[in-house]
Protein backbone atom coordinates (compact mmCIF):
# COMPACT_ATOMS: atom_id res chain seq x y z
CA UNK A 1 0.00 0.00 0.00
CA UNK A 2 1.20 3.56 -0.90
CA UNK A 3 1.13 6.55 0.82
CA UNK A 4 -1.75 8.20 -1.22
CA UNK A 5 -3.84 4.76 -0.35
CA UNK A 6 -2.57 5.29 3.52
CA UNK A 7 -4.08 8.77 3.35
CA UNK A 8 -7.26 7.90 1.65
CA UNK A 9 -7.83 4.74 4.12
CA UNK A 10 -7.50 7.24 7.17
CA UNK A 11 -9.42 10.01 5.34
CA UNK A 12 -12.41 7.26 4.69
CA UNK A 13 -12.25 6.19 8.23
CA UNK A 14 -12.68 9.78 10.01
CA UNK A 15 -15.19 10.60 7.77
CA UNK A 16 -17.26 7.56 8.20
CA UNK A 17 -16.46 7.46 12.31
CA UNK A 18 -19.89 9.88 12.32
CA UNK A 19 -22.02 7.59 10.76
CA UNK A 20 -20.62 4.26 12.13
CA UNK A 21 -21.13 5.53 15.46
CA UNK A 22 -24.13 7.83 15.18
CA UNK A 23 -26.23 5.46 17.04
CA UNK A 24 -24.08 6.11 19.76
CA UNK A 25 -24.38 9.80 19.81
CA UNK A 26 -27.86 9.71 19.43
CA UNK A 27 -28.78 7.59 22.10
CA UNK A 28 -25.99 9.91 24.39
CA UNK A 29 -28.47 12.72 23.58
CA UNK A 30 -31.27 11.13 24.22
CA UNK A 31 -30.01 10.30 27.63
CA UNK A 32 -28.91 13.17 28.34
CA UNK A 33 -32.15 15.31 27.78
CA UNK A 34 -33.61 12.55 29.75
CA UNK A 35 -31.44 12.81 32.35
CA UNK A 36 -31.67 16.89 32.58
CA UNK A 37 -34.07 16.85 35.14
CA UNK A 38 -32.57 14.62 37.41
CA UNK A 39 -29.09 16.52 37.31
CA UNK A 40 -31.10 19.68 37.99
CA UNK A 41 -32.81 18.66 40.77
CA UNK A 42 -29.43 16.80 42.24
CA UNK A 43 -28.04 20.16 41.96
CA UNK A 44 -30.77 22.33 43.39
CA UNK A 45 -31.05 19.91 46.43
CA UNK A 46 -27.29 20.98 46.67
CA UNK A 47 -27.83 24.62 46.24
CA UNK A 48 -30.66 24.88 48.38
CA UNK A 49 -28.59 22.93 51.47
CA UNK A 50 -25.39 24.91 51.12
CA UNK A 51 -27.83 27.89 51.44
CA UNK A 52 -28.76 27.14 54.44
CA UNK A 53 -25.73 26.43 55.72
CA UNK A 54 -24.34 29.39 54.65
CA UNK A 55 -27.07 31.99 56.06
CA UNK A 56 -26.44 29.43 59.39
CA UNK A 57 -22.44 30.92 59.22
CA UNK A 58 -24.14 34.43 59.29
CA UNK A 59 -25.79 34.03 62.89
CA UNK A 60 -22.85 32.19 64.20
CA UNK A 61 -20.54 34.99 63.06
CA UNK A 62 -22.88 37.32 64.48
CA UNK A 63 -23.19 35.26 68.13
CA UNK A 64 -19.52 35.10 68.59
CA UNK A 65 -19.00 38.95 67.66
CA UNK A 66 -21.26 39.68 70.40
CA UNK A 67 -19.70 37.29 72.60
CA UNK A 68 -16.35 38.58 72.02
CA UNK A 69 -17.14 41.86 71.91
CA UNK A 70 -18.22 42.22 75.07
CA UNK A 71 -16.76 43.69 78.28
CA UNK A 72 -15.98 41.04 81.05
CA UNK A 73 -17.70 37.90 81.23
CA UNK A 74 -21.35 37.67 79.84
CA UNK A 75 -23.13 34.11 79.68
CA UNK A 76 -26.12 34.82 77.80
CA UNK A 77 -24.02 35.87 74.88
CA UNK A 78 -21.63 33.35 75.13
CA UNK A 79 -24.25 30.68 75.61
CA UNK A 80 -25.62 32.30 72.59
CA UNK A 81 -22.63 31.93 70.62
CA UNK A 82 -22.17 28.27 72.20
CA UNK A 83 -25.76 27.33 70.56
CA UNK A 84 -25.27 28.96 67.60
CA UNK A 85 -21.97 27.18 66.53
CA UNK A 86 -23.76 23.65 67.80
CA UNK A 87 -26.35 24.46 65.42
CA UNK A 88 -24.34 25.25 62.35
CA UNK A 89 -22.13 21.88 63.47
CA UNK A 90 -24.93 20.05 63.09
CA UNK A 91 -26.53 22.08 59.81
CA UNK A 92 -22.89 21.17 58.24
CA UNK A 93 -23.51 17.81 59.11
CA UNK A 94 -26.93 17.51 57.34
CA UNK A 95 -24.95 19.06 54.49
CA UNK A 96 -22.53 16.35 53.96
CA UNK A 97 -24.98 13.58 54.49
CA UNK A 98 -26.59 14.99 51.94
CA UNK A 99 -24.13 15.28 49.83
CA UNK A 100 -22.21 12.04 50.06
CA UNK A 101 -25.56 10.11 50.69
CA UNK A 102 -28.08 11.65 47.87
CA UNK A 103 -26.11 14.08 45.83
CA UNK A 104 -22.97 12.13 44.78
CA UNK A 105 -24.91 8.84 44.36
CA UNK A 106 -27.50 10.69 42.23
CA UNK A 107 -24.76 12.01 40.06
CA UNK A 108 -23.02 8.49 39.54
CA UNK A 109 -26.41 7.17 38.39
CA UNK A 110 -26.86 9.64 36.03
CA UNK A 111 -22.83 8.96 34.92
CA UNK A 112 -23.93 5.04 34.33
CA UNK A 113 -26.32 6.19 32.40
CA UNK A 114 -24.35 8.10 29.98
CA UNK A 115 -22.03 5.64 29.53
CA UNK A 116 -24.57 2.80 29.33
CA UNK A 117 -25.63 5.23 26.42
CA UNK A 118 -22.45 5.36 25.08
CA UNK A 119 -21.17 1.73 25.18
CA UNK A 120 -17.81 0.61 24.16
CA UNK A 121 -16.23 2.97 22.95
CA UNK A 122 -13.73 2.06 19.73
CA UNK A 123 -10.36 2.20 19.89
CA UNK A 124 -9.86 3.50 16.53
Amino acid sequence: MNEFEKIAEDVGRVVAYPFTHAAKLIALIDKGLADEPAAKAAIVGLIQKGESLISGGAAVGTSVTAAASSDGTNLAADAAAVVAVETEAKSAETFWQYFTGTFIPEVEAIWKDVETAIGDTPTN
